[in-house]
Parts: structure tokens; C-alpha cells; sequence
């Protein structure tokens, strides 16, 4: 009849059903941190196959307020990253946390925030509570952030960082000297000798002292191997027509003999610089190889598609999820040795690079 509403299922139905207390139920369901009372794995199942005959699902205030969590994470990307949100390089290590919150039945909060403006995000004002039980952060990283989050007692996990200076809190990240060994190893199975490795990076010094043991093992094994590291500190967050025109200059006042063959690098400076490059009339590959250190989407759509070292971003995403819900359920902080910044490069390569003769 038209105005009377179905009633609604109670937790006293399905202990009633179930042939248990109402208490066991509210563990099995909701995951109460009463430590009173322990549900076996074949009663929680009875439980929960009951609740799912009488079609209930647990109201989520319900389940907030029985184990004092939200039942979301947050993945909050830094507003120092350029074109925010629609980045693809690092929408790819959101792909892997939000399939690792869907299978682990978490809800996912997404923000492009301020990291030093954290506070609103962990602890909204309109909420009154807290919003989240986790953190995974992207993007760059000022020292006084890192006591910022320290205020708050939720686990953090940072994605795209290994520097020394930040390990405050657990990491995950490519393995960026396993990439500029693979490229390097690439681009001489190719018969190039004279390299350009460019980066825009904040932290530079901590990168060179990575880079200079690579270096030097070509330099000593190679005949002829030459590596130039092209940095542009001061532009973070960087314009890539700034950068490709200084690249393009740098490139005119390098004597002929010195020239780079094959060059290496971030993707947007690789993708501007050879935007350069061709209004000059240097074309790649007849004159120069070119790889970048991700694979997005532009490397496929620029002509000609660039070669990449490519990393699995998805895993790590999804790894670091596992890490902090594994945290969370034993409600244990997460040690900066929960780390993991040794994901290894493969190779895709396309029609940017060429054999020398």
C-alpha cells in the first residue's frame, strides 16, 4: 500500500535468526573493536550469510561508530603538481589504490589539496571528526609538511619518494637508477655513445649522488661513453616551453663532437625539447634517440611515439594500499621499514630511437 515503508532490518533480526547474540552479530557486521567477545570464522559466516538473506547492509554511521574508523582512505595529490588531477603519470597510482581499496571493501577519497593545509582534509570542519583512516600522498614534499602529518594519528604512505631527507614515513617508488641503467644499456646495445639525462627535480644533489656510481661504471666499461646530467632545479613546478628552449640552447652551444645521440629524461621535458629540436629541423631519430622514464599517454600519440622505461605505478598504488589497510586492521603504526623503492623498469620501445651505423 501506497505511504507504509518496509521495515527495515535490525541487528537483533539477524541475531535472532542467526541463533546468536546481537553483540556477535555487531562484530561480524560491523567490525566492533570490543574486545569482550571473539566470533569464530564459521559464525561470522552464518552471520553474514543471514544478512545477506534479509538483504541488509550495515549503515555506515553504524559501522563508524562500532570501530571508530571512517572506512576511507585518502589519496590527496599535492597542488605542485601541474595539471593536478588530470596528470595522467600520476593517475596511474591512483588506478592502483582504488582497485586496492574496491577489493578490500574501502571507501577512496581523492583531493587535490595543499599538503600543509592537511589538517582540513584529515579532520573537515563541517564533519566534526575524523574523515579518513589513512594517508597516501603524492606530489612534492616541504620539510614542514612532514611535521604537519605527524600531528595527526592516522598511517601515511608517500608514493614517488626515496629521498634520505623524507624518510619519516614509509615509501614506495620506481627504482629510478635501475631505469637510467636499462636505458643507458639500451641506447648502447643501439651504438650510441654520448648521452643527456634531464630531469627536472627538486633534491637535485640526492639524484646526482645516485647517478654518478652509473656513470662512472659506463665510463670505465664503455669506450667513448660520455653522460651529461641537465637539471633545471629551479623550475618546480617546471613549464616544459621554458625548459625545452633552454635545452635547445644548451644543445647550439655544444660543440658538434659533444653532441648528445641518444637523450633520456622526464617525459614532458623529452616531449618539449624534441618539439624543439624540430623547429630547428633536427628530427628524431635520424638525428638524435630519445627515451623517456614513464610511459604516458602522449608517448604513444606524439609522432614519432617516444620509447620509454615504464614502471608499474598500478602495483605500487595498490601495494601501499595492502600495507596501510594491513596497519589499520591491526591498528599498529607503519614504520618507515614498510618501504618498498625498488620497483625495476621495462622497456617499450617505439620509433624514437634508432641504430647508429
Amino acid at each position: 500500500m501506497l505511504g507504509v515503508r518496509e521495515k527495515k532490518t535490525t541487528l537483533a533480526d539477524i541475531a535472532k535468526l542467526a541463533g546468536v547474540s546481537k553483540t556477535a552479530v555487531s562484530k561480524a557486521l560491523l567490525g566492533s573493536r570490543g574486545k569482550t567477545i571473539k566470533v569464530s570464522e564459521e559464525t561470522a559466516l552464518r552471520i553474514k550469510k543471514v544478512a545477506e538473506e534479509l538483504n541488509y547492509f550495515p549503515n555506515h554511521a553504524a559501522r563508524q561508530l562500532a570501530t571508530k574508523r571512517s572506512g576511507f582512505i585518502a589519496y590527496i595529490l599535492s597542488d605542485s603538481i601541474k595539471d593536478g588531477l588530470n596528470n595522467s603519470y600520476f593517475n596511474r597510482y591512483l588506478s592502483g589504490v582504488e582497485r586496492g581499496c574496491r577489493e578490500n571493501g574501502y571507501g577512496l577519497y581523492v583531493a587535490r589539496a595543499n599538503l600543509m593545509d592537511i589538517k582540513n582534509v584529515v579532520f573537515p570542519e563541517k564533519l566534526k571528526q575524523q574523515s579518513v583512516d589513512g594517508i597516501i600522498a603524492v606530489g612534492q614534499i616541504p620539510d614542514e609538511v612532514f611535521s604537519e602529518f605527524r600531528r595527526y594519528s592516522v598511517p601515511v604512505i608517500f608514493l614517488n619518494r626515496d629521498f634520505d631527507y623524507e624518510r619519516r614515513f614509509p615509501t614506495f617508488c620506481a627504482d629510478a637508477m635501475d631505469g637510467l641503467r636499462k636505458a643507458v644499456e639500451y641506447g648502447i646495445s643501439l651504438n650510441h655513445r654520448k648521452f643527456w639525462f634531464c630531469r627536472c627535480m627538486e633534491k637535485a644533489d640526492k639524484i646526482i649522488k645516485k647517478i654518478i656510481p652509473v656513470k662512472t661504471h659506463f665510463e670505465k666499461s664503455i669506450d667513448g661513453f660520455k653522460m651529461k646530467f641537465t637539471d633545471f632545479l629551479e623550475g618546480f613546478p617546471y613549464d616544459e616551453e621554458v625548459i625545452g628552449k633552454r635545452l635547445l640552447e644548451e644543445w647550439k652551444k655544444t660543440p658538434d663532437a659533444e653532441k648528445p645521440t641518444f637523450i633520456f629524461g622526464d617525459t614532458r621535458i623529452i616531449i618539449a625539447f624534441l618539439h624543439k629540436l624540430a623547429d630547428a629541423g633536427i628530427k628524431c631519430p635520424e638525428d638524435i634517440s630519445a627515451m623517456s622514464s614513464a610511459d604516458l599517454e602522449i608517448n604513444s600519440y606524439f609522432y614519432p611515439p617516444v620509447s620509454s622505461m615504464d614502471y608499474d605505478f598500478e602495483q605500487m598504488g595498490f601495494d601501499a594500499v595492502k600495507i596501510m589497510l594491513d596497519a589499520i586492521g591491526k591498528e599498529i603504526n607503519l614504520p618507515v621499514e614498510k618501504s618498498r623503492n625498488d620497483y625495476t623498469a621495462r622497456l617499450i620501445e617505439r620509433k624514437s630511437t634508432r641504430r647508429l651505423k
